[in-house]
């Protein structure tokens, strides 16, 4: 489970990734390159999707406006 304040997070890593990478061993204040999941960020997306009563008001189908506005 990850904690998030202003300040910090914490992550959990997999034991694959443990092992391929140096972040089980870096420690606090440590710089550290941290990439952004591309499943997570479509996840995110499909989340924040506008209500199915407010798409239907909006509904045009897909075009390339509304791609673009969702980022794909």
């Amino acid at each position: 489970m990850a904690l998030l304040t202003d300040y910090s997070f914490s992550v959990s890593v997999i034991p694959h990734t443990g092992e391929e990478t140096t972040l089980l061993h870096k420690k606090k204040g440590d710089v550290v390159n941290l990439e952004n999941d591309l499943v997570g960020k479509y996840v995110e997306r499909l989340i924040t999707f506008p209500e199915p009563e407010e798409a239907e008001k909006n509904r045009q189908g897909i075009t390339l406006e509304m791609l673009t506005k969702y980022g794909f």
